[in-house]
């Protein structure tokens, strides 16, 4: 298992969540479905997921997507993203869901661990600003039958 104590910006908590680390930046506006809750570039669900991300780019129409993605209850759980902005707090309040910064480092080192695991990993997000944990555990994938 993998513990970070990182830095905690909107409230929230996620227990046992799938875990979606994405390689870039995440652009709620051209990158998510707000009809669907996919992340269109890997054709997967956002849908109650702890989402490990560098940064959120876009524009403030960003917050908007968030908020129609927890109007239909297809928003993440929570966020862990390294370089965070003014659109990245607004889309959590409005979205509703845990925002938390990782430091320089941290997010690469997280992001490297998760690609060695074998299996799918589930995360567990808990941010009371100012102060924020994630922790990471990943399976084995069941041997082929």
């Amino acid at each position: 298992m993998m513990r970070l104590k990182l830095r905690g910006l909107v409230e929230g908590a996620c227990n046992a969540r799938p875990l979606l680390a994405l390689a870039g930046p995440l652009n709620l506006y051209g990158d998510v479905d707000p009809e669907l809750g996919v992340y269109r570039p890997a054709g997967v669900s956002i849908s109650g997921r702890v989402l490990i991300v560098r940064s959120f780019v876009g524009s403030t129409v960003a917050p908007y997507v968030a908020y129609a993605l927890r109007r239909r209850g297809l928003g993440p759980c929570g966020v862990v993203v390294e370089d965070v902005d003014g659109v990245a707090v607004a889309s959590a309040v409005l979205g509703g869901f845990a925002l938390a910064k990782a430091d320089r480092g941290q997010l690469a080192a997280l992001l490297a661990g998760v690609r060695r695991q074998p299996g799918p990993c589930l995360a567990t997000l808990v941010s009371r600003p100012p102060g924020a944990e994630l922790a990471v555990s990943c399976r084995a994938r069941p041997p082929d039958a």
